[in-house]
């Protein structure tokens, strides 16, 4: 079973610097799909919607593993976790 967390607080936030994959998705389920593909080296993910394109972008790590200055704010995105 794959657990996704997202709370309220990263909304407007991307983790930065550590993506390993980008993809055009038309949405956030989508990009869920992708980062379980890419499981164990998808550990979080990215969302965002913009000018009706969905973009995704896959991470290697969590925000809790790299600390905050890697973890900023960022309109129209999301960041989600996967345990």
């Amino acid at each position: 079973c794959v657990i996704i967390s997202s709370p309220k607080e990263h909304s407007q936030k991307s983790l930065v610097n550590h993506t390993i994959y980008a993809v055009v998705v038309d949405s956030a389920i989508q990009c869920y799909n992708e980062c379980v593909k890419y499981r164990p080296e998808c550990m979080s993910y990215n969302y965002g919607y913009i000018e009706n394109t969905g973009s995704c972008e896959l991470n290697n790590n969590r925000k809790s593993d790299v600390g905050e200055h890697f973890f900023v704010k960022r309109n129209h995105f999301q960041y989600f976790e996967i345990f």
